[in-house]
């Protein structure tokens, strides 16, 4: 297409040279025309003559050759003719030919893009290759793990079947014990009259046991209260008889003093007092109890690691000295509680002096 397109182009200087061939012949027929003419007035005779002949030639030269200057012009023309409409083919052929560049412009960037795209293509082959590998490997892993939990199925299956004949065993065992849980409920009914009855009875039993053990609090402390001659210190609260340890012991010992065993032989005989007026059926003792201030205990103080064990040492004392003095052992109970369960919470001397004590509580075992 492009070839003929070329050839067309090249018609134009063809046509151009034929003209060109044309005006120079009119001009050489001119100059033989002005050459003829000029010798006809300058011959005469028989050389005129032959200058006739000759001009009648030229000039049936000259109308041949006008003849051919008309075909030649006709033919001009028709070359005009068909060099515009070669032309108008040519601006065609331009058109068509920027067209076909455009359309071949758009057919290489549509190549390129289908380049693209199948390159594209080719990696997303690779890609779905290996996917379709790492699924054959994930198939492989799933039949083998289908495989497994087949067999668990199948183990869980012979389970629930053994559970299923468990749960009929335990149905039946179950209807056994709802019945035998009626009479139960019967029985526990009955009982619980007999029950209702006897706490009751028990009831009644524990307030007269606690209003007689508060008799013999009452009396214990107001012969205690007594014996000791109203010494200075000595308190009664509620159920306990409260003794200060300085009274008993110097500071950070465990031993007691002159003094202090003067006054624990006057709460022996009254503690030996109560356990003729108590009677042998009735449960009681008396519990020693031992506390120091929240000050610690002096670094090398008989051993004593903390006010703890200080005042179960305290406590201790009193109750062997109790014991010598004809107090029965099993009636007595030493304690030791250090610092804790304070009298009073203020950290002035009168309120560390609170602090130190030994409680005796009369109370059933």
């Amino acid at each position: 297409m492009f070839k003929r397109s070329k050839e067309r182009e090249n018609a134009w200087p063809a046509f151009v040279d034929l003209f060109s061939n044309l005006v120079i012949i009119l001009i050489f027929l001119l100059i033989v025309f002005i050459f003829l003419y000029t010798m006809t007035n300058v011959f005469s005779g028989p050389a005129r003559e032959n200058t006739k002949a000759k001009v009648a030639e030229l000039e049936q030269v000259r109308a041949d050759q006008e003849l051919e200057l008309k075909n030649l012009a006709e033919r001009e023309l028709q070359s005009q003719q068909v060099i515009m409409q070669v032309q108008h083919q040519a601006q065609q052929l331009d058109l068509e030919r920027e067209q076909l560049r455009s359309e071949l412009e758009q057919i290489r960037m549509a190549m390129e893009q289908m380049q693209m795209e199948r390159d594209q293509t080719r990696a997303d082959i690779v890609r779905y290759q290996q996917q379709v590998q790492d699924l054959e490997m994930s198939e492989a892993d799933l039949n083998n793990l289908v495989m497994g939990l087949e067999g668990k199925i199948m183990e869980s299956d012979a389970a629930l079947r053994d559970r299923e004949e468990q749960k009929r065993i335990l149905t039946d065992e179950l209807a056994k014990l709802n019945a035998a849980l009626a009479e139960s409920d019967e029985r526990a009914r009955e009982q619980e009259v007999q029950f209702v009855e006897m706490s009751t009875r028990l009831n009644r039993a524990l307030a007269n046991k606690m209003a007689e053990y508060m008799e013999y609090q009452s009396e214990f402390f107001k012969a205690m209260k007594m014996s000791l001659g109203g010494m200075d210190g000595i308190d009664i609260s509620d159920d306990r008889f409260v003794l200060p340890t300085e009274i008993l012991f110097a500071s950070g010992s465990a031993e007691l003093e002159p003094v202090g065993r003067t006054q624990l032989i006057k709460i022996a005989n009254v503690i030996r007092t109560m356990e003729i007026k108590i009677p042998a059926g009735t449960p009681w003792i008396i519990r020693v109890d031992g506390h120091t201030d929240i000050k610690p205990v002096k670094p090398g103080t008989k051993s004593f690691k903390n006010n703890r064990e200080l005042s179960l040492a305290r406590a201790m004392s009193v109750t062997k000295f109790l014991q010598s003095q004809g107090v029965d052992k099993s009636r007595l109970i030493p304690s030791g509680f250090g610092e804790m369960y304070p009298i009073s919470s203020g950290n002035d001397e009168m309120s560390l002096r609170q602090n130190r004590r030994i409680e005796f509580r009369l109370t059933n075992p």
